[in-house]
């Protein structure tokens, strides 16, 4: 795989690398790495409780309840305290709990909230523990080096990746089948299939599409898959999302809204999952946590086909662009007075065995890579699709730039300016240009105050 950097100014010149494991190995190592202040903390006495915080409290409070178990019977002098945080208010919850001096011992983070926890000081640095343990060369190279370029845009390892959550085309194909069509993996095919696929007096449509909360960042996926971007921005620190390719890809997508798409402009995800569970909707982009769902109502997995995004018009045959995958991460916290013992639970939660159950009942790319060894990997066509890509050393990996403190704000912000464009209150370019200066702003307040 080839893997573009974000900017001149941290990471050198932006490059292509022929093997990710090159990359990791440049993440992992060179001096002013920090030190792993986990690696010397006291160990634990025979009576440790250590707290662990999980992100998605409720829905995958179930795996928790499978795996604390195992690891206590091979750890008796650590009792694990578990805590489901709900999803919506993860980064206020920990944002409230480090101000408070009493955050979890650790905890498992959202990829886009490492930042922000980072950049308050609250978590230990994992590069020496990581290159100390028998993780070191287990943990997916692309998972890796996104976790390290979204957290701080620099080497260090503020957290380690358990899963990741790639942007992905699920095609419905009953619907496929009976239009005689293959889900697409080209952006002119897929416009094509839309087409072909709508049947307005069945109610039948090509695309579901997300109009409201959470569309910028899928849209900026799709964007960056059809224009063939490698970085968000150039070498001078200017976004590159309002290209003419990037304009072109917004004007040819919204255009779909209401033709080839049901009424979307009020689509958040799960009104996006449910039109397109209902067996009505041939497309949908959204990403590869809705795999479960999707064979469910559809029928089973012959009937649903999950692919990354499309290669775009611009690139050349094989080469595929897509954006670094969503990121689910154990961080350990600097308050804890038993690092000792949450760097034994991490190294649990990141073995083959537990990471590989809980990848398999949420339906999502391990972090270990050798889960990839395990029936089950092979069984999920969606998951096997995406290792393969990522696999491709044509494959160019563009992390986003979650070090951004005003990245959450600046997308919220474009959520409500696509609808906007959905119901043309405001053109593609205008779209586009907005997105693009906000960017560009925030990545030169970033260059020039960050230190």
């Amino acid at each position: 795989m080839k893997l573009r950097t974000h900017t001149q100014r941290r990471w050198g010149r932006s490059k292509r690398v022929g093997s990710v494991v090159a990359v990791t190995g440049m993440l992992l190592t060179g001096a002013g790495v920090a030190s792993a202040t986990a690696a010397t903390a006291r160990p634990h006495s025979s009576s440790v409780t250590i707290t662990f915080w999980d992100d998605n409290g409720g829905p995958r409070t179930p795996l928790y309840m499978h795996l604390i178990p195992i690891f206590e019977r091979e750890n008796p002098g650590i009792k694990v305290k578990y805590v489901g945080i709900p999803d919506p208010s993860v980064l206020e919850k920990y944002d409230t709990a480090i101000a408070g001096g009493d955050p979890p011992d650790i905890g498992a983070i959202p990829g886009g909230d490492l930042a922000a926890i980072v950049a308050q000081g609250a978590l230990v640095p994992l590069n020496k523990l990581y290159e100390a343990s028998p993780l070191n060369g287990k943990l997916l190279p692309t998972l890796l080096t996104a976790t390290a370029a979204s957290s701080s845009n620099d080497k260090t390892l503020w957290a380690l990746p358990f899963s990741g959550v790639p942007s992905t085309l699920w095609c419905n194909m009953v619907l496929f089948r009976a239009a005689h069509l293959t889900c697409p993996t080209t952006w002119n095919a897929f416009f094509s299939d839309a087409k072909a696929l709508t049947i307005p007096s069945k109610g039948q449509y090509g695309l579901t599409m997300r109009g409201a909360s959470g569309s910028t960042n899928q849209l900026t996926d799709e964007m960056v898959s059809y224009a063939g971007l490698t970085s968000y921005f150039t070498s001078k620190g200017k976004s590159t999302f309002d290209s003419p390719r990037a304009v072109e890809f917004i004007k040819r997508f919204a255009a779909l809204e209401g033709v080839d798409t049901p009424n979307d402009v009020d689509n958040g995800y799960l009104q996006m999952v449910a039109e397109f569970d209902s067996k009505k909707i041939g497309m949908m982009l959204h990403n590869l946590g809705s795999y479960a769902s999707n064979v469910s109502a559809l029928g089973g997995p012959n009937n649903v086909v999950g692919l990354t995004e499309p290669q775009g018009p611009y690139n050349k045959p094989g080469v595929l662009n897509m954006i670094a995958p969503g990121l689910d991460t154990y961080g350990i916290f600097k308050a804890s007075k038993n690092q000792a013992a949450d760097w034994k639970f991490e190294q649990f939660l990141l073995s083959a065995q537990a990471n590989g159950y809980w990848n398999q009942q949420v339906g999502q790319l391990p972090g270990n890579s050798d889960v990839l060894k395990q029936a089950w990997v092979a069984k999920q066509q969606p998951i096997k699709s995406m290792l393969a890509v990522l696999a491709n050393p044509k494959t160019v990996v563009v992390p986003a730039p979650n070090y951004l403190p005003q990245l959450g704000t600046i997308t919220t912000n474009m959520d409500t300016l696509w609808q906007e464009v959905l119901t043309k209150q405001i053109t593609p370019q205008q779209w586009c240009s907005t997105y693009a200066s906000q960017l560009t702003s925030a990545e030169y307040l970033w260059t020039h105050g960050h230190r």
